[in-house]
Parts: structure tokens; sequence; C-alpha cells
């Protein structure tokens, strides 16, 4: 697992704790959503807000709900199988 994220939660900082822990660069989670480099870079600092396209593929690659990635309270765990058949 990677270290701890600093300052305040938003649902981005979540989405590079998660693709932190998966072992993944930004041009690699980008190149398997389908976004460029700076438009993760974007979303990840909070500056550019994904489409619901996008976060449905992101939920999908991480095995979270949707929900999780636009909430603003950092996430409830949901069972692996749960998020995988939301997800769908």
């Amino acid at each position: 697992m990677a270290p701890p994220l600093s300052g305040k939660y938003t649902p981005w900082t979540h989405l590079r704790r998660l693709r932190l822990d998966a072992g993944m660069t930004r041009p690699e989670l980008a190149n398997r959503v389908g976004c460029s480099y700076e438009q993760l870079c974007r979303i990840e600092q909070g500056r550019g807000s994904p489409s619901d396209r996008l976060v449905m593929r992101l939920a999908k690659i991480f095995g979270e709900l949707p929900s999780v990635l636009h909430s603003t309270s950092p996430p409830v765990p949901v069972p692996a199988r749960e998020a995988a058949e939301l997800a769908s």
C-alpha cells in the first residue's frame, strides 16, 4: 500500500489512492480508461470533473461503486463482489 496522502479528502484524492494502491502510473490508468494523461492529472488534482462514462470506467477498474468516486466523504468499505456487481 502506498503511503497516506496528506491534505483534505476529495473524491479525486481517493481516486489517486486507488491508483497508487494498484501500482499504476497516471499514464497507465489514462490509457486503460481512454482519457488523456492531462485530463487524469486535472481530475486527481480537483481541477476537472470526469464525465459519467469515465467515472463508470474508473469504478469498474477499481471495483468501486461509481457513487464513491463522486462522494465528498471518505468511502465506507463495500464487499468486492457487491461493488463488481453494481459496477457492471
